[in-house]
C-alpha cells in the first residue's frame, strides 16, 4: 500500500530546511523509471560542474545517488540520526 509522509530535509545550497515527500510502497518499475530519468539529468549536471570547475564539496549530495541500490537497503539497517 502506498503511503506518503512529509518530512523536512536540509537543503545545503539554500542553507535551510525544505519539505520533502517520502513515498512508501513504490514499485520496482517506478524505481527503475526514476533511475532512468535521474541518470541523464545528473550526468548533464556533473558535466556542467566539471566544466565550471565547481569544487567537489559544493556539488549536491544527490549527484551520486542510485535509486535501485537505495531501494534494496532494508529499512531496519538504516541508521537514525
Amino acid at each position: 500500500m502506498r503511503q506518503e509522509s512529509k518530512t523536512p530535509l536540509f537543503d545545503r545550497l539554500a542553507n535551510e530546511f525544505v519539505e520533502a515527500t517520502f513515498i512508501d510502497g513504490v514499485s520496482w518499475d517506478e524505481i527503475e523509471a526514476a533511475q532512468d530519468a535521474w541518470t541523464p539529468a545528473m550526468k548533464q549536471l556533473l558535466d556542467r560542474f566539471i566544466a565550471a570547475q565547481v569544487p567537489r564539496d559544493k556539488w549536491p549530495e544527490h549527484l551520486h545517488w542510485n535509486w535501485k541500490m537505495k531501494a534494496m537497503i532494508p529499512p531496519s539497517s538504516m541508521k537514525k540520526q
